[in-house]
């Protein structure tokens, strides 16, 4: 139910600020690698892929401020060996976030984004295993897997160059866990391809 009421609230936020303004649809598709730092986990790396949607509205054109809210389904493929393997998450994961991002030129044609909110990450980690055997064999080992959450601020940076292409985006982002008294951190590191189209068209 934490978890349920945590989630609800995200999108309540992610739904902010969007009744009147400009809005940009956002679609994006591609792979993240992720490095990720716990108390009571320990450090691990995946890499994963999916998909994102979101809604951008620009808020100020000097200096120029979005405010980004967007959902993504992500999957993570499990290691083959657990036992030797450092990854993390395992399954499918689901995020929200919602952030407040500035975007400036940078160099020939280049631009950067950068901005701070609050995301949820929702995902699933190894958490015991349990083997048979049979006459000294061993016939077959049960992974178990137990949901994790990680909530809380975030940092977010991009950069896109039209000369390479509008589309594609190199993006980093950190995110803390206020449940886990800001012990756990994840850093994403992604590269995606997206289009934004207008939400509404005047007639």
């Amino acid at each position: 139910m934490r978890y349920l009421l945590t989630f609800i609230g995200l999108l309540f936020l992610c739904s902010l600020g969007y009744a009147q303004g400009k809005m940009r649809a956002v679609w994006e598709i591609g792979s993240t690698a992720s490095v990720v730092k716990t108390s009571y986990v320990g450090e691990g790396v995946n890499s994963s892929f999916g998909f994102f949607l979101g809604l951008q509205k620009a808020i100020f054109k000097n200096p120029k401020m979005n405010w980004v809210s967007r959902l993504g389904f992500m999957y993570s493929p499990a290691c083959q060996n657990p036992e030797t393997c450092n990854t993390w998450w395992y399954g499918s994961n689901l995020s929200a976030e919602s952030y407040l991002a500035w975007e400036k030129d940078f160099g020939s044609r280049g631009k950067v984004d950068y901005g701070i909110g609050y995301r949820m990450f929702y995902g699933s980690s190894l958490s015991s295993k349990s083997t048979f055997i049979q006459e000294g064999v061993l016939m077959r080992t049960t992974y178990l897997y137990s949901p994790e959450v990680v909530h809380g601020p975030s940092l977010i940076l991009g950069y896109s160059n039209e000369k390479i292409s509008k589309s594609l985006r190199l993006s980093y982002s950190l995110s803390t866990s206020v449940l886990d008294r800001f012990a756990t951190g994840v850093h994403s590191f992604g590269l995606v391809y997206r289009l934004e189209q207008p939400l509404f068209r005047k007639r």
